[in-house]
Formats: C-alpha cells, structure tokens, sequence
C-alpha cells in the first residue's frame, strides 16, 4: 500500500489500523472483503486453459494485499513465495514456501522440480507477486512452466502471478516480456465495496462515518482501495482534532460539506491546492504522486507527459519507457470494459494503448506539471462537428471529485440534500451541468452561457464556438425523469420561440445514469426531431468513466455506441474515420514547442 509522510501513533482505544504503509490483512487492518474477488480469481485459476494466470493491476489496488489473503484464509489452495531478483534466491523461496505449506522439512536433496511435482500433486497454486521480476531468468521460466515429459499423471502446477508490469530487464540490461506460454493475462479492475461492509472496521480504527459517506470517499477516490485509505487518514485526523467520537460520525451531509470546504480552500492556495487539506492526503498515497527516484517531477520521463496532455500511446509511441512508467505506477494499460472486474487482455498486442492509472494522477500531475517542467496542453480537434464531439470534449474531465465541487448552499446557508435521493446515486443535474459549464469555459476556454429568466429559452447551457454557432445542451437524469419527462425535454428543442434551442447549431438532449439499460432504453425512446442528438451516458460504478451511447439524428432509430470515455482529463473528439466508423481519439497533445529541450517557459 501507499508510503504516506504522516506518520502518528496509534489510539490506545484504537483497535484497527488504517493500512497506510503495508498491505492489508484481515483482522488487525481496516479490511475490505475480498471473498467475491476470491471466488472470480478461483474460477480463471482452475476453469480457463492453462497452468498460468497472470493478474496485473495498478499500483497500490491491492495486488499484494490479495496474494496475501490467498495465502493465508486459503492456505489448503494457495501458496505464496516471495521473489527476489537473483534467481537462485527465487527458487530457494519456491522451494521453502512449498515445504512449508505441505508441512514437510526440507531436504538437501529435494530439487526444484521436485517441489513443483509435490505442489502439483497437492493440487495447490503457486502465488507470485512482483512477478515480472522472474521473466529476466528464461531457465527459471521453463522449470516454471513447462512439464517435464517424465511426469506421468500429474498436472502442470498452477502458477499465479501478480504485478503491476509486464516486463523487466536482464543483467544485460535487455529488455524481458511476457512470456509467451502465459495465456490468461488479465487485468484486475478491484469493484466498489459496500459502504456498510468496511463501516465497522473504519469505527475500530477511530474513523466515523456513515455507510452512504463511505461510499462517498470511494467515489471521491475513483474507486481506488489505496487511494481509500488516504482519505480516510483525512477524516481520521479531521475527527481526531475536533474530538469526534461514534456519536458524532459524519453522514453524508457532513462528509458533503467537509470535502466542498477542504476543495474551496486549495483551490485559493493555486496549483490545485495540493499542499492542504484532503488533497495533500490524497496525493500523499503513492498511486497518486510516484514515489522513489520518479518523485521528483523533474525527473518524470517525457513519454509520460505525452500521455498526460495527449491522451493514451502505444508501446511503440512510448519509446521504450511503457517498463519504467508501468512499474512506477504512472501508465496502466487502456480500459476496455466498464464493468467486469477481471478482464482477458492481451497486452503484448502492439496496438493496445497505454493511459494514464487513474483520474486523480491525472489531475495531480496535470495541475503540477505545467508550472514545474514548462508543459501544457494544446487543443487540437478543430470546431465540434456534432454535439457528441462537444460533450466528449468535457467528458474526461468529469470525474466524480470534479462533478460534486460545487457548493449549492441554501438561503440559510446550509447545503442543499449532497446528492441525488434517485435509485442511482449519483449527483444532482445541476452538478453535472455546472461542471460541464466549468470545464468548457476553464480547461478548453469556449463561451459557455447558463440562460436564465429568458423568454427565448432557459437552456441548460450553451456554448459559443467558431463565428458565433452555438451548441445548445440540456441534460437530463434517467432516473428522475421518466419517459414522458425526457420526451417533454425533447420538445422544447422543436419549439420556434425558444430560440435558444431551436437557432443553435448543434443541439443535444444528454441522460444521465448508471443503469446501461434504463439510459439506452431512454436513448432509444425518446421523440425527437432533426438535427436534435440524443446522447446517453452511463456512470460506471467508481464514477471513473462514462459509456455514451448516441443517435445522433433523433428522427433515425440508429444507436451507436458503446463508446468508452475515461476520466483522463484529456478532452477528445468524436469522429467517422474514412471506413465509415465512429470513434473517439484525443483532441489535445503536449505543446510541441513546451516539450523538454525546447522552449520551457511556462505557458
């Protein structure tokens, strides 16, 4: 887990610790259940093809934490050795790990293959974490891997390994891969917990909070266990402070309105108010700002602000540092699923990309960066060529820390209801629209007007672009709003005096959901009228990133999509490539004169 600078002694009535600095473990931790996950790896493990699995995940998600807990509440399964970069030292852990989970002494003359025959006959699965360490050793791959033709009967052990990269370097310094006689390569996406399944574990570590807030701080977090628990190392000091005890846990009221406060102060600090508040915990977790000899932003390879400013790369694009940026945490490879928690993937593919981990490095190192190194964006879309183009150009921006960072305080000067009392959970449609409005105006510098109190129309905001055309677009809520609510939307777009909506250039009804069936449903429903877009976004779980759906003439019945956008606040663009298909690219870089080595005044 995450290394984190603050370091304070426990509470004698402490009876859990917040695992700050090592991984997990059940019991003596804050702990998150791991069961389901358990139960998904078991089945990869002994139902797909083949003797190796391999499971990669982002820095500090929880990979150790998982490997552990195998190997601990299912010891009669699974069995964990540690690797070192020697070989000899790898096979001498192997060895002893095994002898020790089969209760045997280990003797002189047992060999390395021996062992792995016992484990096999055992029918166990050898954990390694680090892995990628041992592609530098090809004898160590092939004893691993390979079964000897002697065996006569025994299966090939089971080997499960566990990392962040894919390759390593030899002595030589050359460069290792995968290898190719691993088959079941996955990527690990860990899923929201249940906020009433760790709010017992967060009250023995002293940290109060109620189940909706815990799911909150998750959200907050996109979804990210380590980043987790350097928020809750916020709270745990905020109440520590101010003497909150069970009685006085924070709701989701509380938790709201102490985030809004903690965001509004760093951002009067400038550079995104990194050094107070929740964000200087935030950034103290490792999966946000890199620790180790990268630290240091002057250090950070280019290749990494070329993905930060102009979106994911290939291996080949990345010129050779994909090892060093994936190894440190900086890149993972690109999301291709909004849902499943174990995806097949096969990153050995030279036309697989490679973003940037999470939303929250994103914006950590996109408002660092800039005044640091001499960096900075460049647009490069050109004018919107439909209303979906303009909505993805915001979309990536659109996290859930930047969705809910918008006080809307009462006359009374308390906070309205924090969030949406709908079945999805999500933010209100105000939230939405001002940070689509704020995000347009501040990141990608358009005109943006709210219209207010106008006989002409009261559109949710327009947008000004490229000789005065405009892109007028009203957001909706799938859950709110039912069928009749978004057809009655719809028609205000068709009516002659709502100049607003009928003269703009581009027009766009946007519903809003986390329910894929009730958004594509709403999508495909709703009455329209030509040259009106219909654009359906589904919020994944960790708010994290939106699968849009559209129809881009509401008179034509054609839905496309899925088209996945994530939150890597690099604004992009929706197109029709030559073949005739739609998809999404970046619609900004790093600035070619900003790059190191030429000019490096700050833009």
């Amino acid at each position: 887990m995450a290394n984190l600078a603050l370091v304070k002694s426990a509470s004698s009535s402490r009876d859990k610790e917040l695992p700050l600095d090592d991984p997990a473990e059940a019991g003596s931790t804050v702990f998150i259940p791991l069961e389901t996950t358990v139960e998904k790896l078991k089945h990869i493990v002994y139902n797909k093809k083949g003797s190796v699995t391999f499971i990669r995940a982002t820095v500090a998600a929880g990979k150790t934490t998982l490997a552990k807990h195998l190997a601990i509440h299912h010891s009669d399964e699974f069995v964990l050795a540690e690797v070192d970069r020697r070989e000899e030292d790898i096979r001498n852990n192997i060895i002893d790990a095994i002898c020790s989970s089969l209760g045997k002494e280990r003797s002189s003359t047992l060999t390395f293959k021996n062992s792995l025959k016992e484990l096999a006959k055992a029918n166990k699965t050898l954990i390694l974490d680090e892995a990628h360490l041992i592609f530098a050793h090809s004898e160590l791959i092939e004893d691993l891997f390979k079964l000897p033709q002697h065996w006569v009967g025994i299966p090939k052990p089971k080997v499960l390994l566990f990392s962040a990269a894919a390759t390593t370097k030899d002595k030589d310094g050359n460069s290792c891969v995968t290898p190719s006689q691993i088959s079941k390569k996955y990527m690990w996406y860990p899923p929201i917990p249940d906020g009433g399944q760790i709010t017992e574990d967060l009250r023995s570590a002293e940290v109060y909070l109620t189940p909706e807030s815990v799911d909150f701080f998750m959200k907050i977090c996109s979804g990210h266990r380590g980043i987790f628990m350097a928020a809750m190392n916020w709270v745990q000091d905020c109440q520590c402070e101010e003497g909150v005890a069970e009685e006085s846990t924070w709701d989701i009221h509380e938790s709201v309105a102490r985030v809004r406060q903690s965001f509004e102060a760093s951002r009067k600090e400038g550079n995104g108010g990194w050094n107070m508040g929740l964000r200087k915990y935030l950034k103290m977790s490792r999966a946000v700002h890199v620790n180790g000899k990268l630290s240091e932003l002057s250090n950070i390879p280019e290749a990494f602000t070329e993905v930060l400013f102009g979106g994911s790369k290939s291996k080949k694009e990345l010129r050779g540092q994909d090892r060093e940026l994936t190894v440190n945490g900086f890149l993972v490879p690109e999301r291709s699923s909004a849902d499943n928690e174990f995806v097949l993937y096969d990153w050995e593919d030279s036309t697989k990309l490679y973003g940037v981990a999470n939303s929250l490095m994103a914006e950590y190192y996109g408002d660092r960066l800039p005044s640091e190194v001499g960096c900075e964006r460049q647009l490069t879309g050109g004018d919107p060529r439909s209303a979906a183009d303009m909505v993805v150009r915001a979309l990536p921006f659109m996290s859930f820390a930047t969705v809910i960072d918008n006080p809307m305080p009462r006359k009374d000067g308390k906070l309205n209801t924090p969030l949406s009392q709908s079945s999805d959970k999500l933010p209100f449609e105000d939230d939405y629209n001002d940070a689509f409005a704020r995000i347009l105006r501040d990141e990608l510098h358009y005109t943006v007007s709210t219209p207010k109190g106008t006989t002409r129309g009261k559109t949710d905001f327009v947008i000004t672009y490229a000789d005065n055309k405009t892109c007028a677009l009203e957001s909706i809520m799938t859950s709110v709003q039912d069928q009749t609510g978004h057809d009655k939307h719809a028609e205000r777009f068709r009516k002659p005096k709502l100049t607003k909506y009928s003269d703009a250039t581009l027009k766009a009804l946007i519903t809003i959901g986390s329910n894929r069936n009730k958004v594509k449903e709403r999508v495909a429903s709703t009455e329209g009228m030509k040259g009106l877009e219909i654009i359906g976004l589904v919020v994944s779980a960790a708010h994290d990133c939106y699968e849009m759906y559209v129809r881009l003439d509401s008179l034509e019945q054609e839905i496309l999509g899925p088209f996945l956008v994530i939150c890597d606040r690099v604004a992009k663009s929706f197109q029709k490539s030559e073949n005739g298909v739609y998809r999404i690219i970046a619609a900004q870089q790093l600035s070619p004169s900003k790059k190191r080595g030429h000019d490096m005044s700050i833009g």
